[in-house]
């Protein structure tokens, strides 16, 4: 059987942030008959990173997480998630933009290739994405270890 999480949308809503989920979908989106939410169904046993964008003082957050039993990190429940979720790495501000940057360039091939390599990929890619003096050929070098 297939494990599957729900991860909620805000579409229309009236709801203080917006959020971009990527991952590995099972299914097309459905939308909510009001049309205020977007509902996507991922696969529970990858990863996913999703960016939150908060109305309030211009939060911005990004998390990588995973539901996998077998992944240790702390377990936290995410606006919008239909149930609780194990946190491989949180960031803000630079941290948060050069995620979103890495992430951008990473899925332009194969949009789904990247949330299937292991968690231990994941953990390296954050510590380099964190880490100030990261260059590009770091990052590069790790995603060539892992094709």
């Amino acid at each position: 059987m297939v494990r599957t999480i729900t991860a909620t949308v805000p579409y229309n809503a009236e709801i203080a942030y917006k959020a971009f989920v990527y991952g590995v979908k099972i299914d097309l989106p459905k939308i909510d008959q009001d049309g205020q939410f977007i509902h996507f169904d991922f696969l529970a046993d990858k990863v996913m990173v999703v960016f939150y964008y908060f109305q309030s003082k211009n939060l911005r957050r990004a998390y990588i997480i995973s539901c996998d039993e077998n992944n240790k990190g702390k377990q936290i429940l995410l606006p919008g998630f239909n149930k609780p979720v194990r946190l491989i790495y949180m960031a803000r501000g630079r941290a948060f933009y050069n995620l979103r940057r890495w992430l951008m360039f990473l899925t332009i091939e194969n949009p789904f290739r990247i949330f299937c390599l292991p968690k231990h990929f994941w953990n390296l890619f954050a510590f380099l994405i964190q880490y100030k003096k990261a260059k590009s050929s770091d990052i590069e070098w790790l995603i060539k270890q892992y094709n």
